[in-house]
């Protein structure tokens, strides 16, 4: 056995090290090109890795090709593993981290608390090391007393502050905590918490701490909460180049929302290769059965895909009470919780695949390199091979054309906002109605007809209960129906109402869109036959926005009634569920209502108003919910066409304004370039070769 880990280590050893060699290679030669066609890095070379589409990734940007080989360089040659939790405000990750530490060490409150990446690394005694950001000239008004006096000894150029536990008691853990929140969570001031965070000096916070999985190299990276603050989104979002493996925190009462998706892509973006695993948290939470069932059953279906190892890497478990359950050395508690099967799947994930994380990062260089010589330079090596004065007169000429369509796109765009806004208002106030009318028709039948219930409640505590939770039940479902036929024969309507407002104005113009492509694909025809060809394909493409009323947008409006149906069941089960709102409040009238001389007339008195006062106050906060979850979904899908629409003008034009930039009028000039690109080429795809062949040796 010995003899066989010697034997991998020393060929994971060797694949290491010609991963290291490959990737100082590719720089070298990147380095030489750019040399030769400064204008290129970014650009014409590097769209794809430099720039996210804004359209999908909000204003998240990736660093360019060089910035990525360091990162790269740097994931390789540590020994170090690091694992990234993510996750949306409140969805619970702290809470996670804290079970994974078991002990309650970092802050987790039900308001935005910290702002700063903390890696969590092994050390025989807990302590932490804060470090600042270079060149500090301001101190924060709010800030820690310590922290201050520290800056202001060594301002600009602050070194490390170190926070050291006493002792391993409750008491000096305790200590340790409250010392090390004063640094880190954000001061509850009248400033906006977007300016506290701008303004803080702090650049990262290391924590050590005795666990076991911490002294086999790997790290855990704490990360601020996502789709609660830009600045603190932009700040996980920054870091996620540097993670190994990431999970995402989801909550079970409010699964897999669009700002989830977005960051899942915003993963993929970055690294298609780094393994993403998901936590479904709060999981207990959940009231019945046939509800956990559900929430399991479209995790598969919308999640699990989103895996790297599909269901194996999706877990159902409440990290409240695996930390409670460590805590208090309460086995059930914790073997229940679900948080004991996720440790052991991790645990066993990183040490099966460990090698293949640290060393897969390669394939997503190899994709990047590829791109580079297969989708940009062609277009460069076409444009030099032709007359830069033809070329920019072909391009002045076809300036208006240009502008006209982003003139159509930017119309386009506005009267999408404009539905998407209408159809919010317009769902937000159906729903209203349609609860308004089950509070005023509906209810009292619905309360009166529930079998098991009696005016005068005799008998002991848990019939009392029982009674409360039929009543409860009973008008949460009837309301759920209610609402789910609405989204059946209501919505539906709203929606193709405000679809067959627009739909004329819609297609005019991608009619005109695909009229001014044809234009252009034309005029550069002779001239550029590559563009030419990228035009036809974008041709093509327009034809998705006709006919609106049906085809691909049918399927989208049967999309948003599916999604909303599911939505009424979630919103209605959570923290705005009857059941939860105002079951104590049943409970407390209904025992009240015992030895009552007229229980029917307390009945009316006390248990109907109860229902029709929270419902009143309810409807408002579930119409906005839905409705704005009806909007995401239509704007989604779409802005999903105008958005492709700027991707495709920007790939003609982009190239056409850099060569104009770079060609010189001198045809020997040019003929030189043209020569020195050839080389390049050859060079980039031998050492993409060996790049290949280096990753089908992995």
């Amino acid at each position: 056995m010995s003899d066989y880990i010697s034997d991998s280590l020393k060929k994971f050893q060797e694949k290491k090290c010609n991963c290291l060699e490959y990737i100082d290679e590719v720089e070298t030669v990147y380095n030489e090109y750019l040399k030769e066609f400064p204008d290129s890095n970014g650009e014409v070379l590097d769209t794809n890795s430099h720039k996210s589409s804004s359209s999908e990734l909000g204003n998240f940007e990736v660093g360019g090709f060089i910035d990525q080989l360091n990162i790269l360089r740097n994931k390789i040659s540590t020994e170090t593993l690091k694992l990234m939790i993510a996750g949306q405000f409140k969805a619970g990750k702290s809470t996670s981290l804290n079970a994974i530490l078991e002990c309650d060490v970092l802050p987790a409150y039900s308001t935005p608390c910290t702002a700063v990446i903390t890696e969590i690394h092994y050390a025989e005694k807990p302590k932490a090391e804060i470090e600042f950001k270079s060149d500090i000239q301001v101190i924060p008004d709010d800030l820690y007393d310590k922290a201050a006096d520290h800056i202001n000894k060594y301002m600009p150029n602050v070194p490390p502050i170190t926070i050291e536990a006493k002792g391993s008691t409750p008491e000096d853990i305790n200590e340790f905590k409250n010392d090390l929140e004063n640094y880190l969570v954000i001061p509850m001031s009248d400033k906006e918490q977007e300016d506290s965070v701008i303004e803080s000096p702090y650049k990262l916070c290391k924590l050590y701490w005795p666990l076991e999985l911490f002294k086999d190299g790997v790290v855990i990276i704490d990360s601020p909460g996502l789709n609660e603050n830009q600045a603190r989104t932009d700040t996980t979002l920054g870091y996620l180049c540097e993670a190994d493996m990431i999970i995402h925190v989801l909550s079970a009462l409010q699964c897999y929302g669009q700002a989830d998706k977005d960051f899942v892509k915003q993963v993929k973006v970055v690294s298609s290769e780094t393994p993403l695993l998901f936590m479904v948290n709060r999981f207990d939470q959940l009231n019945t059965d046939r509800e956990r069932e559900r929430m399991k059953e479209y995790v598969r279906k919308n999640v699990s895909p989103q895996c790297t190892y599909n269901n194996e890497g999706v877990f159902f478990l409440s990290a409240q009470n695996a930390l409670h359950g460590k805590l208090k050395n309460n086995d059930d508690e914790l073997n229940s919780s679900g948080f004991i099967d996720f440790e052991k799947k991790v645990a066993d994930i990183i040490n099966r695949e460990r090698g293949k994380i640290k060393l897969g990062n390669v394939k997503v260089l190899n994709e990047k390199l590829n791109s580079i010589i297969t989708d940009e330079i062609p277009n460069l090596k076409v444009l030099l091979s032709n007359s830069a004065e033809e070329l920019a007169r072909k391009f002045k000429q076809n300036e208006n054309e240009f502008k006209h369509l982003d003139e159509i796109i930017e119309r386009i765009e506005k009267t999408v906002y404009y539905v998407v806004s209408k159809i919010e208002y317009d769902v937000k106030n159906s729903i209203e109605r349609e609860i308004s009318d089950f509070i005023s028709r509906d209810l009292e039948k619905v309360i009166n007809e529930t079998k098991g219930i009696e005016i005068n409640f005799w008998g002991k505590e848990e019939s009392i209960r029982k009674s409360k939770d039929k009543l409860c039940n009973a008008v949460e479902k009837k309301l759920n129906d209610f609402l789910i036929n609405w989204s059946k024969n209501e919505l539906p309507n709203i929606i193709n109402n405000q679809l067959n407002e627009f739909t004329n104005q819609i297609e005019i113009d991608m009619r005109r869109f695909s009229e001014g492509l044809t234009v252009i694909r034309n005029n550069f025809n002779l001239l550029c036959p590559s563009l030419s060809m990228t035009l036809c394909g974008l041709e093509v493409s327009t034809t998705v926005g006709a006919g609106l009323s049906g085809g691909v947008w049918g399927g989208v409006v049967g999309g948003i009634v599916a999604f909303a149906a599911r939505q009424f069941s979630f919103v209605l089960g959570g923290p705005a569920g009857v059941a939860i709102g105002i079951g104590t409040a049943v409970l407390s009238a209904i025992n009240a209502m015992i030895n009552h001389e007229d229980a029917a007339i307390a009945y009316k008195k006390k248990v109907l108003p109860l229902f029709r006062n929270f419902l009143q106050e309810q409807k408002h906060k579930i119409s906005k919910q839905i409705s704005a979850d009806v909007k995401c979904q239509f704007s989604s899908k779409a802005l999903e066409l105008v958005g492709k629409q700027k991707e495709e003008i920007n790939k003609i034009k982009n190239p056409i304004i850099k060569a104009l930039e770079q060609i010189k009028t001198e045809e020997d000039v040019r003929k030189t370039k043209a020569e020195k690109l050839e080389f390049y080429i050859k060079r980039l795809t031998e050492t993409l070769n060996k790049g290949e062949n280096l990753v089908s040796a992995l």
